[in-house]
């Protein structure tokens, strides 16, 4: 699918967990698309050590999981992006330019920076209004 795009490179290809995290090193991408489920180390795994080496390239998550957890956990730990193999005809490219862009890509939905602050800021009111459970003793 993106062999052919006119902007888009692709410089390396990887098997496993840590031919990726190896080329990534090598290569320095400035963007990987990875599976969540690879061999000798998952996708998450190679991604979070990937990060930890503070390498540069953004991540995109390209798996068959369907589970919202999946996606939550890539968003939390900071990843660009995740598209379903499922939805690949629709989202790869999109997310790709997305993310190449400074953007992020996830549920089929670009999300910009001042999408991620506003997002940020409604979360962190909503953790202020929570209401506090607990006993008190006197």
């Amino acid at each position: 699918m993106l062999k052919d795009e006119k902007y888009i490179e692709i410089c390396g290809e990887a098997s496993n967990g840590l031919e990726t995290i190896l080329k990534a090193k090598r290569l320095g991408p400035d963007l990987i698309i990875m599976d969540m489920s690879m061999p000798g180390s998952s996708g998450f795994s190679a991604a979070t050590k990937i990060r930890q080496a503070r390498m540069h390239a953004k991540i995109l998550f390209f798996t068959t999981h369907q589970a919202h957890e999946i996606e939550r956990m890539a968003r939390l730990a900071g990843f660009e992006g995740l598209v379903r193999k499922a939805e690949a005809a629709r989202d790869l490219l999109r997310g790709v330019r997305a993310i190449l862009q400074g953007n992020r890509f996830f549920g089929g939905q670009i999300i910009s920076e001042e999408d991620k602050q506003t997002s940020k800021r409604n979360e962190q009111a909503s953790k202020r209004r929570a209401p506090r459970s607990g006993a008190a003793s006197a």
